[in-house]
């Protein structure tokens, strides 16, 4: 059986396959490569682009007024557009971002790490790393595997103009 992947950019999903993007979160479907039924909605490609540029650590308020939408409107768009809540994707991409830290710089303190990726301290960084990777940061980083997940680009594609039907598809 032959299998492909395909990896939209946040707020693309849903465009692309014509349904709001949180009916697939958490669930596998047979994917036929078409023309995006609609553009992805611009203010929440906007939103998920200024989470994204600032590592996770924007704030929801100045979200909300970036693209001048109540709370819960903001919040009802963002999960049809992106597949999960705003405040979900931020911690998301905040993890991205500690992994990425850690690759790139030495911390002698998991405090400095903290503060340098938006935590509040030290044990927020690893009260959120038990929640996404299952283990402390330190066992994580112990092990062998957990260098092959750092080698991985897990900050998406490149920065480039976003066009999104050469975006949608890269296969």
């Amino acid at each position: 059986m032959l299998t492909h992947g395909v990896r939209l950019r946040p707020a693309a999903a849903g465009a692309f396959l014509g349904l709001p993007a949180s009916e697939l979160t958490g669930h596998f479907a047979p994917f036929k490569s078409q023309p995006p039924k609609v553009l992805p909605d611009p203010a929440m490609t906007h939103a998920a682009d200024l989470i994204e540029d600032s590592a996770g650590a924007a704030r929801m308020d100045s979200l909300t007024h970036a693209v001048n939408l109540s709370p819960r409107q903001f919040d009802r768009r963002f999960l049809a557009a992106v597949g999960i809540p705003p405040k979900a994707f931020a911690r998301i991409i905040r993890f991205q971002a500690l992994l990425s830290a850690y690759r790139e710089e030495d911390y002698p303190r998991w405090a400095d790490l903290a503060i340098r990726c938006g935590f509040y301290d030290q044990a927020h960084l690893a009260n959120e790393f038990r929640q996404f990777a299952g283990v402390s940061p330190a066992q994580f980083f112990r092990h062998s595997s957990a260098l092959a997940l750092l080698m991985t680009n897990l900050s998406k594609t490149p920065a480039r103009p976003k066009n999104y039907h050469q975006d949608q598809c890269d296969f």
